[in-house]
């Protein structure tokens, strides 16, 4: 058994000494003495804990507030200083040509006080101190500033600092304000007069009063002589709450004295007398301090009532532990029958692993002792109680597979999981087994013990392998076959195709089989194939054979003769039509060769003239028809596309598990081709314009951490090494076009990489910061590297003609889009390096966002579609999930089966019958039930200009083919966005 580290033997069966009850309710009770002492000290001492918590938030809130207030404020000092700079150059530049205008002074200080809200007024004094400019000045009132602090400062200073007084009464405007001067000069330097701006205390009041406190929080601006300039909230009805007062707490006093820029202490607020946390913020440009406090009871209030919650769990605890004690003292009473039911149950459940084929067992580790169920010995073909040791399970083992269980164990020892399937060798027989365990490990992580079971699967795997035979045998003969065989859906789609049939028609069988029978018939031909499929799956024939045309890839007819015969696996789902498909093409040519030679020579000369006039013409046409051809052939594909993903969307939900399998490579197919003609709509949206990129910084390990989710599966199932280098950096550049842009640089690389791995890794390459792909796959030659990046362009290397051509160019287009430069270095069989330039970021903190979930609400849904197929689809899907669906196929249609009944979505196809829109409908419904109706336009098409207009219209827009699952996305977005 793979559950030794070293040889191990049973050891003699030992119990636990025996303990009368009296020694049994001692320890019982000594267990409950010593639990509920723990559990109260632990609880108070987490308790102490979370106050210290409590009180460090507060600290850290009260700090970030008082530095916003004080960056506030700096902020408006400084607006208000350029201010009188400003008014005081204009002065002096009066001065200095023809003397002061008044009028036009006046009209200058307006102009600054328009510009200032927070000031209440420009004023200018002149040498004597007399006031002659400024609102509500009266030259006849010679209100003086000359016995003001400030205007003797500046008179007598020529050093030009800026002077801020502390909160007074203004003579002018009867309220207090705070005033800030500076003083002004003739051309020969001596002193003119000054120039005072006014701001408000109100103003600072209902400044400070704009930061969100709790309830006992207060916010107070005091001057230098810790005089009350203004307080959020106001307490004028207090001593303190004044203006000018000066009743602080000794502790702030000593702070104010000491010179320190900052401080947090906790104190008593001696003007209404509440215990905050307070810090001390001194501003760096004026003689001002903020002070922000947050009251203890606010943010010790949760911290109070887990005091009070903690208090009821632990006297809680300690009446449940009263009870189990109780409890268990009664049960100690019944041990000895309990034993006798213990053993019945092991009876019981070793005669269960017997009939299921699972043994088990259990390792004690530390003391060397393992015990078998009884299975487990009939499973290895031991008798009960053997010896085993760890040498002797291996010789069970079959030598094809020991050093892999023997890896498997020392792993699961390493802590590892352990889960392994293998064979061995029980007399002449060979059996399969099946090991799973789970070990339990000490602190230090050291193994103590484990428990693991044994299942005999020798009847599964047999099974499994005669069922691989057949199916091996089969597709060898589907594959080998010299005919074209197709195995085709009820709907005409093509479910499986060999290799003879593909090459009839030109596809890949992936192409094929995105497409149905009917998509691929000649359409002189397709009435009557359609008509004969009909009768055979309506039981009116057995089988039929016919002649038709196919249309091959590149546009050509091929004849084939078909037969097919129709196999239905239960009544219950529709039958597969098995058909074998024969070329006739040659024997049909010949037969019209004799008369397509008589008009040869004609047709050709008349199609030579033809294609030289139209050759300029396709000529300058060709880019615009590019685009064209683009949107219309993703619209024509999308339409049956997205009927049938809606279709596989809602049959995942109903089938039986042995049809698991079939839907999920009817999705595969499915995807499969909405990956290209996404690949299509990404290079029309940005040939359109309409990508705008979001910069913003973000880590690169970050971006990388996501590029490892998504193609660590790919490269694992291709056995390749993918390799990613962190650094530690950081980016600044749109997030998700980096992600597409490096996404497919490592999609290609994997793709491209027969053996070996591929390395993702940030570095710096001549002062810039790239993230390089690198790869030991088929590599690219030098003459080719330009022509990789462009659409459609696939090298002559058959094993490069997979794939749009697209993704490149996507890289190349998004690049171009971000001021982004791409690097290329390749060697032809040795590999290939792309590298994207990311521009530095600066540091961000990681951030996860966890997705809110909310139970999808029922809606009334309006949906406009003209294809048939593609509107039952959506019903259905719809209905399934719940909806209450309003369906029609016309615009005029919808609105009547409305009945003027608002609907709470309007979903509508682009392209409808008769030339109408999508558009058209939901503007007729908007004009009904108002612009507000949200709408969603469903489209193939990757036309640039339609995908620009429908922006320019706010209309939301999916692209077919539309998964289920992104359709209820956006419909639960709409029920969230309108609440409940």
């Amino acid at each position: 058994m793979t559950i030794f580290g070293h040889p191990a033997t049973p050891l003699p069966e030992t119990g636990l000494p025996t303990m009368s009850s009296r020694h049994l309710r001692g320890l019982v009770i000594l267990i409950l003495v010593i639990s509920n002492v723990a559990v109260f000290g632990l609880s108070w001492y987490f308790l102490l804990h979370s106050r210290q918590q409590y009180e460090l938030r507060a600290r850290t809130l009260s700090q970030n507030i008082a530095s916003a207030v004080e960056q506030n404020l700096s902020s408006r000092i400084e607006k208000v200083d350029l201010a009188l700079r400003s008014v005081a150059d204009e002065l002096e530049r009066l001065l200095a040509s023809k003397g002061i205008d008044e009028q036009a002074m006046t009209a200058y200080l307006s102009t600054q006080e328009q510009r200032l809200p927070e000031v209440d007024t420009f004023r200018v004094a002149n040498a004597e101190g007399l006031i002659i400019l400024g609102k509500e000045v009266n030259k006849n009132d010679r209100l003086s500033w000359a016995d003001r602090e400030y205007f003797i400062y500046l008179r007598d200073h020529a050093d030009g600092a800026l002077q801020i007084s502390g909160p007074r009464m203004g003579r002018i405007t009867k309220q207090h304000i705070v005033g800030f001067a500076r003083r002004y000069n003739h051309a020969d330097g001596r002193f003119a007069g000054i120039i005072s701006a006014s701001i408000t205390v109100d103003y600072f009041t209902r400044l400070l009063s704009g930061f969100d406190l709790d309830q006992g929080g207060a916010i107070a601006l005091r001057d230098a002589g810790l005089g009350l300039i203004a307080r959020s909230p106001p307490i004028t009805d207090l001593p303190g709450g004044q203006v000018g007062d000066s009743f602080v707490s000794t502790k702030l006093q000593q702070l104010a004295a000491s010179g320190v820029d900052s401080a947090t202490y906790f104190s008593l607020v001696n003007s209404d007398g509440v215990l905050r946390t307070i810090t001390f913020n001194r501003l760096g440009n004026a003689p001002m301090i903020v002070l922000v406090g947050l009251a203890s009871d606010d943010y010790l209030s949760n911290w109070r009532a887990e005091a009070y919650q903690t208090a009821a769990m632990d006297f809680g605890y300690l009446f449940l532990s009263l009870l189990v004690g109780g409890f268990l003292l009664r049960l100690l009473a019944h041990g000895e029958t309990r034993e006798q039911m213990l053993r019945l149950s092991e009876d019981r459940f070793n005669n269960a692993q017997q009939v299921a084929h699972i043994g088990s067992w259990h390792f004690d580790l530390i003391r060397n002792k393992l015990e078998w169920s009884d299975e487990t010995y009939r499973i290895f073909g031991l008798t009960k109680n053997a010896a085993l040791s760890y040498d002797g399970f291996l010789s069970i083992v079959h030598p094809e597979d020991r050093v892999a269980v023997n890896a498997a164990w020392q792993a699961a020892l390493m802590g590892s999981g352990y889960d392994i399937t293998h064979r061995i060798a029980v007399g002449e027989q060979v059996k399969w087994v099946r090991q799973q365990a789970v070990l339990d490990f000490d602190a230090q992580g050291h193994p103590e013990s484990g428990v693991g079971t044994v299942q005999d699967i020798t009847r599964q795997v047999l099974a499994q392998q005669a069922l691989s035979t057949s199916e091996a045998l089969f597709q060898a003969t589907f594959e080998q076959a010299a005919m074209g065989i197709g195995m085709v859906a009820s709907d005409g789609r093509w479910l499986k195709v060999n290799r003879r049939l593909c090459a009839m028609v030109g596809y890949t069988q992936a192409e094929l089989m995105a497409l149905t029978f009917q998509g691929i018939t000649f359409a002189d031909d397709l009435e009557a194939s359609v008509e004969t499929v009909r009768r055979l799956q309506a039981g009116e024939i057995q089988s039929y054979s016919t002649e038709k045309r196919y249309v091959r890839k590149d546009g050509s007819l091929v004849w084939i003769r078909a037969t097919a015969a129709l196999v239905r696996i239960s009544d219950a789902l529709p039958g597969i039509l098995i058909a074998v498909v024969e070329d006739i093409d040659l024997r049909k040519q010949a037969k019209a060769e004799l008369e397509q030679h008589r008009h040869h020579l004609e047709e050709l000369v008349q199609a030579r003239t033809v294609e030289l006039s139209a050759a300029r013409q396709q000529a300058e046409t060709a880019n615009h028809s590019k685009s064209r051809f683009l949107a219309a052939a993703s619209h024509d594909l999308r339409q049956p596309l997205a009927a049938l993903s809606l279709y596989v969307g809602v049959l995942k939900s109903k089938i039986s598990p042995d049809s698991v399998e079939l839907v999920g490579r009817i999705q595969l197919c499915a995807d499969s081709l909405s990956s290209l003609l996404t690949d299509l709509l990404d290079v029309s949206k940005l040939d359109a314009g309409v990508v705008i990129p979001t910069p913003s910084d973000f880590a690169i390990d970050d971006l990388l951490d996501i590029l490892f989710s998504v193609y660590s599966g790919p490269a694992r199932e291709k056995g390749l090494r993918l390799r990613f280098r962190f650094s530690g950096a950081f980016a600044r550049t749109d997030l998700k076009l980096a992600i597409r842009v490096i996404g497919n640089l490592v999609d290609n690389a994997i793709h491209y990489t027969r053996q070996g791995g591929v390395l993702v890794a940030c570095r710096r390459h001549q002062g810039k910061q790239w993230v390089e792909v690198w790869d030991t796959g088929i590599g690219i030659a030098k003459d080719q590297t330009e022509l990789v990046f462009e659409e459609f362009r696939q090298l002559g290397d058959a094993a490069r003609n997979r794939g749009s051509g697209l993704g490149l160019a996507i890289v190349a287009k998004t690049a171009k889009l971000l001021g982004l430069q791409i690097r290329l270095r390749s060697r032809p069989g040795r590999g290939s390096m792309f590298a994207i330039e990311l521009p530095p970021g600066r540091a961000v903190a990681p951030t996860q966002i966890l997705p809110r979930r909310t139970a999808p609400r029922v809606l009334r849904i309006g949906v406009v579609e003209d294809n048939a197929e593609v509107l039952q689809a959506l019903v259905l899907a719809l209905e399934n999930a719940g909806h209450d669906v309003v369906a029609a196929t016309t615009g005029a249609e919808f609105v009547g089966r409305l009945g003027g009944r608002r609907p709470d979505i309007v979903i509508s196809d682009y392209r409808l019958a008769d030339s109408e829109t999508g558009f058209d409908v939901i503007e007729a419904a908007r004009k009904i039930f108002g612009d507000d109706l949200p709408a969603l336009l469903l489209t193939g098409d990757t036309d640039p200009a339609l995908i620009r207009s429908m922006a320019d219209r706010g209309i939301a827009v999916h692209y077919k083919p539309l998964q289920i699952e992104a359709l209820q996305a956006f419909i639960n977005e709409v029920a969230e966005r309108r609440g409940p």
